[in-house]
């Protein structure tokens, strides 16, 4: 009983030392992305699927053999890492592009790590999403449409979608709103975050320099997400007209219709101006 008791407890030790061993190894995904690095999103075409990972490899392999203890697994394809670089130690920073394994719509993707003898160690799944459909206008205004002085309120509203208009699931993000009066750029504003599909309903307050006294212009939006897909441009007329009415003719009649130029002093007449 005893004897058992102490192969057993050997037993346990043994699992306990040896589980570090197999179990933490790491695995972690720098990248997935299309060729734009908009994490976990790609182009509906034209684009690649683009995999970094840091793995933690026993053995100290070479960078070719490093590739083939991961692989990445889609739709029952699989495929090796292009290429591995060593970090130091057993840590290796390893890269996979393709464009073989991309398919449409939201799909699954498992990132496997292997030992030596080509056994799992550990696996990391992630999703890749498709983003189909560029940012839309929602809402434009400009008001008044004719100042005297050239001021305008810019009323505005964008979103992005990703499979389809309304869904926002899979959208990248809007990158860039860009509006623009006549000839100038009125204003451009960038989002830095990724993936951030509605701008808000945003007013902002500008003012047109006319060249003269009168000027008719278009004010137009345009919206660009972070795969480069741009929104229809959508305009509104403007002008600015900052000069008064001129009186260039006048005439006058009578009673009955005719011209009247002149008449006596004193004399006292009922006229139509024209």
């Amino acid at each position: 009983m005893k004897k058992m008791i102490k192969f057993s407890a050997l037993l346990v030790i043994f699992l306990v030392l040896g589980m570090p061993f197999a179990f933490a190894q790491q695995l972690d995904i720098v990248r997935f992305s299309g060729q734009e690095g908009v994490d976990g999103i790609i182009r509906p075409s034209g684009d690649s699927l683009v995999v970094v990972v840091s793995a933690e490899l026993r053995g100290n392999p070479s960078p070719e053999v490093a590739r083939t203890r991961l692989k990445i697994v889609h739709a029952g394809d699989s495929a090796f890492f292009d290429s591995c670089t060593s970090k130091g130690g057993s840590l290796y920073e390893c890269r996979h592009e393709s464009s073989g394994l991309i398919s449409s719509g939201a799909v699954d993707y498992e990132i496997i790590l292997l030992d030596q003898e080509n056994n799992q160690l550990k696996s990391v799944k992630r999703l890749l999403s498709v983003d189909e459909v560029p940012p839309v206008v929602i809402k434009f205004s400009v008001e008044p449409e004719v100042s005297r002085t050239g001021g305008m309120k810019i009323n505005y509203l964008v979103e992005d979608y990703g499979k389809s208009i309304g869904d926002t699931s899979a959208c990248s993000g809007i990158k860039e709103i860009k509006i623009a009066a006549g000839s100038s750029v009125a204003r451009k504003i960038d989002f830095a975050q990724q993936k951030v599909c509605d701008s808000g309903e945003q007013v902002i307050d500008y003012k047109y320099e006319a060249s003269g006294r009168f000027a008719g212009i278009d004010v137009c939006i345009v919206a660009k997400d972070y795969l480069g897909q741009e929104s229809s441009v959508s305009c509104r007329g403007f002008s600015v007209d900052n000069s008064p009415p001129k009186i260039k003719s006048v005439a006058f009649r009578d009673s009955k219709g005719f011209a009247v130029s002149h008449i006596r002093t004193g004399q006292a007449a009922v006229v139509d101006m024209l």
